[in-house]
């Protein structure tokens, strides 16, 4: 069996689509649409995870009264939170139709809204008032990760999905390329939120106030969300990849091998094989030796 390289894959006509949404026409019959409406949303989402996570970690110290203790707890559930809000988001975006994936980012905004204007009472006056006696415990450091993780898995949605709307049905370098520009943004955006919030939102409108800024900032963003969901696709495409292809064994025999231009390098077929667990584990260990090193520092 031979293939085109060149041709798009199954899942290229619903995956590439959110692509038209904001941007000129590009020449040709076919329409690139900019980016930007996504980074600046995964700025702002970025910007409002760490802009609550400064709050949620000062809270914390109130209570357990060492800052490392507090800074691990909320940094260990965060990270934990959107480890499994992306695995949710990648099988989302594979599955679901375009606009129904953007309308469950949506949704998680809501969450990490709701928690954001109770955070000042889950984290700060059910500790000090309701049930003291859980303060610096390891119960109460329990509840307090459990607290955190459910809005991290919350935040952790919006990057997966977006990304594979984006990148989907482009060619490998250009979906490495429109990969990149969101998480620099998102990350970029949480860089912002974690400067403003600690030397600034703090300092001048207190624990309260920066929590409901933080509120507010996941609503907007949610009703961006909404807004941009409905000029999506509506019912889901085809999938993105075939579960099997009907020969799995390429015929490369003279007759059927396709004609490589000279001067120009065949298309190297990506590998698929049992590898990629290998370099998750290294992906992991890299975040491991990364937290550990902030947390040493700090």
């Amino acid at each position: 069996m031979t293939t085109d390289p060149a041709a798009p894959g199954p899942g290229a006509a619903s995956l590439g689509r959110v692509a038209d949404v904001g941007g000129p026409d590009a020449g040709g019959g076919g329409r690139q649409r900019s980016s930007l409406p996504w980074a600046t949303l995964l700025a702002l989402t970025g910007a409002t995870a760490l802009a609550l996570q400064v709050v949620w970690q000062r809270l914390v110290s109130l209570h357990v009264g060492v800052e490392a203790t507090a800074s691990a707890v909320v940094v260990a559930a965060t990270l934990l939170g959107l480890g499994i809000g992306s695995l949710a988001g990648g099988s989302l975006v594979s599955r679901a139709a375009p606009a129904r994936a953007l309308r469950i980012v949506a949704a998680a905004e809501v969450v990490v809204a709701v928690v954001a204007f109770a955070s000042p009472w889950l984290l700060g006056e059910l500790f000090t008032s309701v049930a003291p006696g859980l303060a610096g415990r390891p119960a109460g450091l329990t509840l307090t990760f459990v607290i955190l993780v459910v809005p991290s898995v919350a935040m952790g949605v919006s990057l997966p999905v977006i990304g594979g709307l984006l990148a989907g049905g482009r060619p490998g370098a250009d979906a490495g390329r429109s990969v990149g520009t969101l998480y620099a943004a998102n990350s970029l955006g949480a860089a912002f939120g974690a400067v403003v919030s600690g030397w600034f939102l703090l300092g001048n409108l207190g624990y309260d106030l920066t929590a409901r800024v933080g509120g507010l900032l996941a609503l907007a963003a949610a009703a961006a969300y909404l807004l941009l969901s409905r000029t999506l696709p509506q019912e889901p495409g085809p999938s993105r990849v075939p579960d099997r292809a009907p020969d799995s064994s390429p015929d490369t025999s003279p007759d059927t091998a396709p004609a490589v231009e000279p001067g120009v390098a065949p298309a190297v077929e990506p590998r698929t094989g049992g590898g990629v667990a290998g370099w998750y584990l290294l992906y992991g260990l890299c975040g491991l030796a990364a937290l550990a090193l902030q947390q040493s520092m700090f």
